[in-house]
């Protein structure tokens, strides 16, 4: 469900303030969910299901049914935004998938899907009950694709984004469809290729997103003539403003401000709602570390950090950008 125009302004004034202030007055603007670790993908650049690695439990998990209404009653009441939904995985695997895309559909707050498109096709009409839908696709051609992805099926995922732009120009116009590609060292040649299938295909926007190096992954690392042609450049912003913005939830019980950092992780809520814990002691005191421009002196990811472009509008909003550049 889109929030309109007044509350979501109402929701950002009282987060700025928050900021302003060193306070949360309301709660995050995203809820992250990590609902499953089921996937059929093994990603080159993935930091969960790499080629030849096994990372995590032996055994799929999944928030249960019930543990997931609650947590999405819990984000309805801390006034956010919206929720992301993803996985250590892919979230369209969850065995209730279908009962937890029309929960969101009813409910007042917006629904962000990544997926990898791999799907049954019939199973697109689920997918359009969300407002947002971010396809993972790190490739302009099937070649490509096996090598990135691990699996054939670069057409079907092509087959899927044309229902679900259908879908969207028939039944739901407001529903952005938007392409993920993962840049990194073998698929950095490839933007412009994919940038001109997408405008084909009729998808809103094809995002252009910096791998972020892991230890399965790292020779995959964009080299600096790639990042100079594929994405621009950023220096690290040494403020960050996530604990006013954002909020992680793993489907193993971790609770943290940043999807990235493990070290970071402050809570479970196995033992704490999402309340309790977003306004505890704890989180109060991340909340100060990132002001304090702690984090980036302490974990070096920070420098591929996702929310860079919202830490510099934050600053720039309350005046302080100029300090830093």
């Amino acid at each position: 469900m889109i929030l309109d125009a007044a509350e979501t302004r109402k929701r950002f004034l009282l987060r700025m303030a928050g900021v302003r202030d060193g306070k949360a007055y309301i709660g995050p603007e995203i809820v992250h969910l990590h609902m499953t670790t089921r996937c059929n993908l093994s990603c080159a650049y993935c930091s969960y299901h790499p080629p030849g690695y096994k990372i995590g439990p032996d055994r799929p998990m999944d928030f249960s049914l019930p543990l997931f209404l609650r947590l999405i009653d819990e984000a309805v009441k801390l006034r956010s935004n919206a929720v992301y939904l993803s996985g250590e995985g892919e979230p369209t695997m969850h065995p209730h998938f279908r009962e937890m895309i029309s929960a969101l559909e009813k409910a007042p707050i917006e629904t962000t899907l990544f997926t990898n498109a791999t799907y049954d096709p019939r199973l697109s009409e689920e997918l359009v009950k969300a407002d947002r839908l971010i396809v993972n696709l790190s490739a302009a051609n099937a070649k490509s694709y096996l090598e990135m992805q691990g699996r054939d099926f670069f057409e079907r995922v092509l087959e899927n984004l044309r229902i679900l732009v259908h879908l969207r120009d028939t039944q739901k116009p407001g529903l952005r469809v938007e392409i993920s590609f993962i840049s990194n060292r073998k698929n950095a040649g490839e933007l412009q290729e994919l940038q001109s299938l997408g405008k084909r295909l009729g998808v809103c926007a094809v995002n252009d997103i910096r791998m972020l190096p892991t230890p399965y992954s790292g020779e995959l690392g964009l080299d600096v003539d790639q990042e100079q042609e594929s994405v621009r450049p950023r220096t690290a912003f040494p403020l960050c403003f996530n604990g006013w913005f954002y909020f992680v939830v793993s489907v193993d019980g971790k609770v943290s401000l940043c999807c990235s950092i493990d070290r970071m992780v402050k809570a479970d809520f196995r033992k704490s709602s999402l309340v309790e814990i977003w306004n505890s002691k704890e989180f109060q005191a991340m909340r100060a570390g990132g002001t304090r421009g702690v984090f980036h002196q302490v974990f070096p990811e920070c420098r591929n950090c996702f929310a860079d472009g919202r830490n510099r509008s934050v600053a720039r909003n309350l005046g302080i950008l100029p300090v830093y550049g």
